[in-house]
Parts: structure tokens; sequence; C-alpha cells
């Protein structure tokens, strides 16, 4: 009795997802402290989100960095320290392979109105 519908409801799911396969999709955007990050699909052989921080002499992150890398800058999941440079800061890199995986803000805006949706979707049926 409910098969077509129950179908309908797969089929959308399905098609939410499937935009998203295509390819790694990273937050990207510089100082974002407080904010929103942007989003965008990383290019060919980009196959990591990273979060660069660069901390201070008194260890105080100073400025931070979001986007898609390549394997020359991340080679596994997980953070790592840079060494000091000129002014005495470092960066501190953390890689991550999922989508959105290197800012929750965004992934939560993509995520919440999907579910609500097929929730929605699925009791009105």
């Amino acid at each position: 009795m409910h098969s077509m519908p129950l179908n309908f409801l797969a089929l959308f799911v399905l098609c939410c997802f499937v935009g998203f396969s295509y390819g790694l999709e990273c937050n990207f955007g510089k100082n974002g402290f407080n904010q929103v990050y942007n989003t965008r699909s990383c290019p060919s052989g980009q196959n990591f989100c990273a979060t660069i921080e660069e901390i201070d002499q008194a260890n105080n992150v100073v400025d931070v960095t979001r986007d898609c890398v390549d394997s020359s800058t991340c080679t596994s999941n997980g953070c790592h320290d840079t060494g000091r440079n000129y002014a005495s800061h470092y960066q501190r890199i953390c890689c991550c392979n999922k989508n959105y995986c290197n800012g929750a803000t965004t992934a939560l805006t993509f995520g919440l109105p999907i579910a609500a949706l097929t929730y929605y979707l699925y009791k009105s049926l």
C-alpha cells in the first residue's frame, strides 16, 4: 500500500546525496573565527580539506584559513604543527577527507534542512 510513496522518498533522499558525491566538498575562507564559511568542490588532486591556524608566540590563534589541499600539505587525517617562521609564529594544520569536515557549521547548515525535509515528506505520506 505504501510502496509508491516510500519509493518516492527513497529516490528523493538518494538524489539529495548524489549531488555531493562527485568530489570532495570543503569549507573555505580566511580569518573566519566566528563566521560561516563558504563551500566549494575541490579540484582534481586536492583530496583533503584543511584548517590552517597561525599561532603566535603566546600560543594565540591569530589567523585561520580553511580550504582544499593536496598531498603536499596533507598525507593523512589529523593535525600537525610546522616550525616557527620569521615572526616566531607557527602553523597548526588539521587535515580530513570527508565532505565539510573542516568546519562543522556548514555541514549542519546542509544536513539539518535535508533531514527536516525528509521527515516532513515522510510524515505527509
